[in-house]
């Protein structure tokens, strides 16, 4: 006897434009929903099945890559890598915090909608799980 792989159907929140897919986002955390990881299938869909047989809600939204290819300089002033040379070099570094203000180093390439990539978010279940 062969054991056959059951693949779960999963209905992604479909949309291929990032900035919609940002509103996506921002809605669900807005919501209560919280970000566990970004993940194709077909363990995608494998972990949103554990997660609603553990009484979670879970929603999928598309994954947008930014486009960040490693070639970008490293951001200068503020925070990020390569931002503090020395604890000293500036009062935001030395307490380990980002007191700068300044806006996070945009991505350089184009932001591209990954097919079959999804962030899955959950939060609690308002009605608890039945187990039958």
């Amino acid at each position: 006897m062969t054991t056959k792989k059951k693949v779960i159907p999963l209905s992604l929140m479909r949309t291929d434009r990032p900035d919609e897919i940002d509103a996506l986002h921002e809605r669900l955390e807005r919501a209560g929903y919280m970000p566990m990881m970004q993940i194709g299938e077909p363990r995608l869909s494998e972990l949103v099945a554990k997660y609603k047989a553990k009484g979670y809600e879970v929603e999928v939204v598309p994954f947008v890559d930014d486009g960040e290819d490693g070639s970008a300089p490293a951001p200068t002033g503020g925070c990020g890598p390569g931002s503090c040379s020395t604890a000293a070099s500036s009062p935001s570094c030395s307490s380990g915090g980002c007191g700068s203000g300044s806006a996070p180093v945009r991505r350089t390439g184009p932001r591209v909608v990954i097919p079959d990539v999804g962030t899955i978010y959950v939060r609690m279940n308002e009605t608890p799980a039945t187990s039958a």
